[in-house]
Order: structure tokens, then sequence, then C-alpha cells
């Protein structure tokens, strides 16, 4: 599955060096549940790129949910800031392919 997040507008880069750092360590910690696993990231300036595996829909949204509040955490603590930090909801789409 691959999952996208955008990051509101006020955000800071996600890329500058600490929060990039900060950000990879979040999703690295939260990487594996049970049922979720993230497989593979890409930090983009304004959002996030997730390649998952979930058993399930509901773990997905869990899954996703987890991964998205540690990194809300992350961000918010190295740009010193308080806040949302995305946008709106993820953006799921199947992989048919492992490429």
């Amino acid at each position: 599955m691959h999952v996208t997040t955008k990051v509101h507008e006020d955000v800071p880069n996600l890329r500058t060096r600490e929060v990039a750092r900060k950000v990879a360590i979040a999703l690295w910690l939260g990487a594996r549940r049970e049922d979720f696993r993230l497989v593979h990231f890409s930090i983009q300036s304004n959002h996030l790129h997730l390649v998952v595996e979930a058993d399930d829909w509901r773990a997905l949204s869990r899954g996703v949910h987890a991964l998205s509040v540690r990194v809300a955490r992350a961000v918010n603590r190295a740009a010193e800031r308080k806040g949302k930090v995305f946008a709106q909801r993820y953006h799921a789409h199947i992989l048919r392919t492992p490429t």
C-alpha cells in the first residue's frame, strides 16, 4: 500500500536536517505493529510517502494514525512549535506489484 500524508503550509520544511532526522526516528520507532508494517518511506519538503503492509483496512487506519501522531510530535518538537501538522487525512493507493 502506498500512503501519502501532506502537512499544513505553516509547517517547516520536513527535509531540514533536524526535522528529517526526528521524522525518520519517529517513523522507525512506530514501524512495526502486529498487523501493520512500514516497509519504506520518503521524506519530502511538505509530505511523506510511505509504503506499508496492513492486514486489513482497520489495521491500515490505526497504523497510519499511530505513525502520524509520532511524526507530528517529532516535527513540533524539532520546530519548537505547537498545533496540527497534517493538513488532511492520508491518501492510500493499493500497489498491485512490488515495483
